[in-house]
């Protein structure tokens, strides 16, 4: 029984020691992507923090440093989809919660945006990103409204006029055909009236 017990704490040193060490390597692949970051080498940056995410995938931060430089290199989607994991670890991550706004704001969604701005407001209140984003959302939905209703307007008043069109179309049909009919009155009277007069 102490063999086991002796067996299971030195695997469980082990594990611990694997894990300190993956840690480590995470945080330097992080360090790696953040300084390629740092000068625009979007590329290797999303690299290095792919890899720090392979060795730490519970690291919120390294998760939300993935979504950011996805971000920059338009991976919408993706960068979407870890900053969601990052909130998923810690939802009390206020920049993620704002990045998550402004990738959903890149992405025409703005409700969703809202939401997320929102989350991060009712965290930090005085938050100046989720403010601005909240801020930005309110003037994209309205400016989207605004074109939307201009836009029905727009075919509406085209549907009318293309009624009115279709309106004056008839009724200048119809004076042709009264005129025609007048014309063939006027001439069979005639006809009738020589008739009678060669009688």
């Amino acid at each position: 029984a102490d063999q086991q017990m002796i067996g299971s704490d030195k695997a469980a040193k082990e594990r611990e020691t694997a894990d300190a060490l993956a840690y480590q390597e995470a945080e330097q692949a992080n360090r790696r992507g953040n300084k390629h970051l740092e000068v625009k080498e979007w590329t290797m940056a999303v690299k290095e923090y792919e890899k720090a995410v392979k060795l730490a995938p519970r690291n919120a931060t390294i998760r939300n440093n993935l979504a950011v430089a996805l971000y920059t290199i338009m991976d919408f989607s993706g960068a979407k989809t870890q900053i969601e994991i990052a909130i998923d670890i810690d939802p009390q991550n206020v920049i993620a919660w704002a990045k998550k706004g402004d990738i959903e704001t890149i992405m025409n969604e703005y409700r969703e945006a809202m939401n997320s701005y929102k989350a991060g407001l009712v965290l930090d209140p005085s938050d100046a990103a989720c403010q601005e984003g909240l801020r930005k959302c309110i003037v994209q939905i309205e400016e989207k409204a605004a074109a939307h209703a201009k836009e029905q307007a727009d075919n509406r008043i085209s549907e009318l006029r293309a009624a009115a069109l279709a309106q004056a179309a008839a009724q200048a049909k119809v004076k042709e055909e009264i005129k025609a009919t007048e014309e063939r009155a006027a001439a069979k009277g005639r006809a009738q009236a020589e008739s009678r007069i060669a009688e």
